[in-house]
């Protein structure tokens, strides 16, 4: 298998040149599989969180979503998403408030750009492909300069992930019978001004921005430049 995977999107905070950049690696590599790591929508309206005042209201945010996302359901319309903890704002919110899965729609339903254009989007929380485990990050500890490589010796597998806009890179290890095994960290493609990310304004580290690849089980990092 050929996968190409997308980092972080957070709609509609998602970098203008970031879907060029993912169309290349996908041409580059001829990947016949694509993988979106989570967090393909920021949900920003949707959150336990104090809010800005000058933030936009749902119905607003939703709508820009909606116009964001359509671009990429069309250059990747059979895709592979992984639920990140952003995606899965609405359940969070909708569980504190009392209300039970039953009431709720499908993210085939709900998930802005989906209704309207001809998809075959499959939404899971986590896909083994060729000895690969590609998870969004947000569960069993996000600390270190690789958590994906964390993960990957405490599970004895291959782990790809996002989840940390500040992580890119791949490290090895010897698993089990010296098979060499990797952590990958996949960046993200967001737009770090955009208002949705003014928690980490005062960040000093700025987001790394890229996609990866995994050939035959073999791991590749894409970083995108910003044009100057």
């Amino acid at each position: 298998m050929r996968v190409l995977v997308v980092g972080d999107l957070h709609a509609p905070g998602i970098h203008k040149g970031y879907l060029g950049h993912c169309k290349k690696i996908h041409k580059k590599y001829n990947c016949n599989r694509v993988v979106f790591i989570g967090d393909i929508a920021d949900m920003n309206a949707v959150t336990f969180h104090q809010r800005h005042p000058d933030d936009i209201n749902a119905t607003a945010e939703y709508k820009a979503m909606k116009r964001q996302l359509a671009p990429w359901v069309k250059a990747f319309p059979k895709s592979t998403v992984v639920l990140g903890n952003h995606d899965l704002r609405v359940r969070r919110v909708a569980a504190g408030a009392g209300i039970p899965e039953c009431y709720l729609a499908g993210f085939t339903d709900w998930m802005p750009a989906l209704d309207d254009i001809s998809h075959k989007w499959t939404f899971v929380e986590s896909v083994t492909i060729d000895g690969v485990l590609y998870i969004h990050g947000h569960k069993g500890g996000s600390s270190g300069v690789n958590p994906a490589f964390n993960k990957s010796m405490k599970r004895q597998i291959s782990v790809v992930q996002g989840h940390l806009h500040t992580r890119f890179g791949i490290e090895y290890w010897a698993g089990k019978n010296r098979k060499a095994l990797f952590g990958m960290q996949v960046g993200s493609g967001i737009e770090k001004t955009h208002p949705c990310f003014g928690y980490a304004k005062d960040n000093d580290i700025d987001p790394l921005l890229g996609c990866g690849a995994v050939i035959n089980g073999t791991p590749h990092l894409e970083p995108f430049t910003v044009p100057a």
